[in-house]
């Protein structure tokens, strides 16, 4: 898998950040469908967090390597 994000561990990432995190996570994992069956939730879900209807549930930003910090997200460690 390609790095998808330089950012140090610890810092927040924003909504929109996280969102294109997914969409790099899910290019990498061959589509929508692929990385929604990889993480044990439905591609309609990951389709939601994608547009910002639905937040990111916690095993989604486990799957993507990231923890919740509030409002918003930072890497796991």
């Amino acid at each position: 898998m390609r790095k998808v994000c330089t950012k140090r561990s610890g810092e927040l990432l924003d909504t929109r950040a996280v969102r294109s995190l997914l969409v790099l996570h899910c290019q990498d994992a061959g589509g929508q469908s692929a990385f929604a069956r990889s993480v044990g939730v439905s591609r309609a879900f990951i389709h939601s967090v994608i547009k910002g209807a639905s937040p990111p549930s916690p095993k989604l930003l486990a799957a993507m390597g990231l923890r919740s910090a509030g409002e918003r997200w930072t890497r796991a460690r």
